[in-house]
């Protein structure tokens, strides 16, 4: 009873270390996006999903990463408990993003020379940066194409750290005929006013070398696998209107329930290959993933934009209109081939694990592991 105890209390505080990695990588630049609807509702989506982009490629891979640590399945009923952190190296052509290929509708570049925006994996004190201008068009006068600077902001700078990832805790049970189900699962855990974290994941891991006539006989272990992850983050935002600048006659100035919200699903199957030498496995495993992120500011948010009704008093001049869920996109994940190159050591129950995967995203793996099977 105190063993499984002391277990749930292990799984209990892995899963609270997902949490809070996992939030603080989504969260670091959650001020910098709400900044980016200075550029008003109908640029803000390009911007935004250009700078977070890379980070969420590097995340759906990372949510890939960690399904295993050797090709043999549990035997019936043992088990084992894993950590993981997967972190992924953001190549250097996404650490930057063209703001001048992205067709803005209403901003443009302050400098046309300055056009390189750098990504969250970008620089951060990047020289040259883009500043961006919103002009929209002067109703109050008759000058065909007269325009009105609404607002001019720094494109934000990067983290300075070219990476992303997740970490990932999972149990993995033995079934018959030599299978294995995983599964990875975190409540959702309440942020307070701030928001909420969840995550569900399951797999499945089984000997294919078993049914292929001669290869079954030799000694190595060979088997197919397949996992799926979820992981659901809301987080919430203050962004606050521009100082001496009236609202909309029919904005009540407040904007309620801010909230950056998050859904990444990762996919990923594939082949693994390994053998035992005493306490060590080493394996390898060709992999195919996939990954998408959906992000959504929702809520109402105040936007500087441009009174252009003759009939109001504030006609012809900046005003704070209200905008509701004024960004919403999918960015699909750095999907395709890897290989996976790795290594387990195992003592008495305890595991230590390390990776290398290769692909467009390249990953590192380390964790550990409490695994009762003594075969």
């Amino acid at each position: 009873m105190k063993k499984l105890t002391s277990l749930h209390k292990g799984i209990k505080l892995a899963a609270l270390a997902v949490a809070s990695l996992a939030i603080h990588q989504s969260t670091y630049a959650q001020g910098d996006v709400a900044q980016l609807l200075k550029a008003g509702s109908a640029d803000a989506s390009k911007l935004v999903q250009a700078y977070t982009t890379p980070f969420f490629r590097g995340f759906g891979a990372g949510l890939n990463g960690g399904w295993y640590n050797t090709a043999k399945p549990h035997g019936l009923g043992r088990f084992d408990v894993t950590f993981n952190m997967n972190l992924c190296t953001v190549p250097a052509e996404d650490q930057t993003y063209d703001a001048a290929a992205l067709g803005f509708t209403a901003i443009r570049l302050d400098n046309p020379a300055n056009h390189i925006g750098q990504t969250l994996a970008g620089s951060i004190s990047p020289s040259n940066n883009p500043v961006y201008v919103l002009e929209l068009d002067n109703s109050a006068t008759p000058i065909p194409g007269d325009k009105v600077e609404v607002a001019r902001f720094d494109a934000p700078p990067g983290a300075g750290l070219p990476y992303a990832g997740a970490p990932t805790v999972q149990l993995a049970v033995g079934l018959i005929k030599k299978t294995e189900l995983m599964v990875r699962y975190m409540p959702t855990v309440s942020l307070g006013k701030q928001g909420d974290i969840g995550l569900v994941g399951f797999g499945l891991k089984h000997d294919i070398k078993q049914w292929i006539p001669v290869v079954s006989k030799m000694p190595f272990d060979m088997s197919a696998y397949f996992g799926y992850t979820k992981m659901s983050l809301s987080y919430g935002l203050d962004l606050k209107a521009e100082n001496g600048v009236p609202n909309k006659t029919e904005n009540n100035g407040v904007y309620a329930d801010q909230m950056m919200n998050l859904d990444t699903k990762a996919t990923t199957f594939g082949l693994i290959v390994s053998k035992k030498l005493a306490v060590l496995t080493v394996y390898g495993a060709a992999n195919y993933q996939r990954s998408s992120t959906t992000l959504g500011l929702n809520g109402d948010y105040p936007i500087t934009s441009l009174e252009t009704r003759p009939t109001d008093p504030n006609f012809g001049s900046k005003v704070i209109e209200k905008v509701s869920d004024p960004v919403n996109f999918t960015v699909d994940g750095a999907n395709g081939m890897t290989g996976t190159l790795g290594a387990r050591l195992k003592l008495l129950v305890l595991t230590f694990q390390g990776a290398y995967t290769f692909g467009k995203y390249p990953m590192v793996t380390a964790g550990v592991g409490i695994n009762i099977d003594w075969k």
